[in-house]
């Protein structure tokens, strides 16, 4: 059975004092990769070798590396770094990853015959990159409308790549990247939402169905014995929202102090919805929050329709050739001062990327006007920005 509506832990790096650990299989010994401590992300500037040593279990990937961390001071120090994730708990997946479950993790680790650790030093590790994530089963919409929403509700933002998957094996949309955080944590945070069964039936194959194939849907009983069958989980309604969460420094933006494993398993998740209302704020903007009767002048109509037409002639987004379009308004070479030149650049480029956002909300109101249903309980569900 999934459980709804409820937060939890499904996958995390740790990070172990290579001394700490029994290291069982040789090879681990001749990979190193240098990462930077402070950000928890591969250091750029370092030489090293992406070679890591895997076990595959039925779809269950878990990755050991040796790693050059890289502290404050450039310090360099061998640490062991442990990729653990839900599917370790085989059946119990959808449980993910908490202090009732982590004994099965911590005995998995072991099962691997890669290395060997101790209890002790396991809880002790540092933790990194921490994926949280919500299910949720909805009712009136699909997954598909959710994500169209979403994308057509996303701020522009040229520091953000924005991400819509529309292929049947694989639907969702997200903001950000992973990988490129590092220390813009407010602004940058990793943010997905996808179709949970579509990507394990196509992406997890192997793991589906040995685990969960048989169990997503299976029947459960009353306390009087007899049987009930919950509407299914289908590809279309079961959504899954997915956040990282760096290292320390991230986790402080939340006010949470958490550097290792034990101190992760002891936060309770559902006192921090903050966590995934953020970056939802920070991506999108609210249904509600354009006044859908404002009436564009004649020069604003004008201006966005040349911007659009321009756009067209390249094969671009409006947004992406707003830069361009600024610079044949207000070009080098004229008399104008160049502090005088940059002030009216950045006025006129703030005011189309308003301009923009007016056309797309009413854009939007006409296009879901007719869908309330669906609205409501995007909204309900905290999906965007109320």
């Amino acid at each position: 059975m999934i459980k709804f509506k409820t937060p939890k832990i499904d996958s995390l790096r740790l990070l172990v004092p290579l001394e700490e650990v029994t290291i069982i299989d040789s090879k681990l010994l001749q990979t190193f990769i240098s990462y930077c401590e402070e950000t928890a992300e591969v250091d750029a500037d370092a030489t090293h070798i992406k070679t890591n040593v895997f076990h595959n279990e039925n779809g269950i990937k878990t990755r050991f590396a040796v790693v050059n961390l890289f502290n404050e001071e450039k310090v360099q120090t061998k640490y062991l770094a442990i990729g653990i994730s839900s599917k370790m708990l085989k059946e119990n997946y959808f449980e993910g990853i908490n202090k009732n479950t982590i004994q099965s993790i911590f005995n998995y680790i072991n099962s691997t015959n890669i290395i060997s650790i101790t209890k002790e030093v396991f809880l002790n590790a540092k933790a990194v990159d921490v994926d949280f994530c919500i299910d949720f089963k909805l009712k009136d919409t699909t997954c598909k409308n959710v994500f169209q929403i979403c994308y057509d509700l996303t701020i522009p933002n040229k520091q953000i790549s924005v991400n819509l998957f529309r292929e049947n094996t694989n639907r969702g949309i997200q903001w950000g990247n992973r990988e490129t955080v590092h220390k813009a944590y407010l602004k940058k945070q990793f943010l997905k939402y996808y179709a949970k069964i579509l990507e394990l039936k196509n992406n997890s194959t192997d793991f589906y169905n040995a685990y969960l194939k048989d169990k997503i849907n299976e029947k459960t009983l009353f306390s009087c014995g007899a049987e009930y069958t919950p509407e299914p989980a289908t590809e279309e309604n079961v959504l899954r929202i997915e956040t990282t969460i760096k290292n320390t420094n991230h986790f402080a933006t939340y006010g949470i102090y958490c550097k290792t494993l034990l101190d992760l398993l002891k936060i309770d998740l559902s006192n921090y919805s903050e966590i995934f209302n953020r970056p939802i704020q920070t991506y999108m903007t609210g249904y509600r929050q354009i006044n859908y009767t404002t009436e564009l002048t004649l020069s604003e109509r004008v201006l966005l329709h040349t911007l659009k037409l321009q756009a067209n002639i390249v094969k671009l987004e409006p947004t992406q050739v707003v830069d361009s379009f600024v610079y044949s308004m207000y070009p080098n070479g004229t008399e104008t001062k160049p502090n005088v030149l940059k002030n009216q650049r950045s006025k006129f480029k703030k005011k189309l990327f308003e301009l923009l956002e007016i056309d797309k909300k009413t854009m939007q109101e006409n296009k879901y006007k007719n869908d309330q249903k669906t609205l409501l309980e995007i909204q309900d569900f905290g999906f965007i920005p109320n």
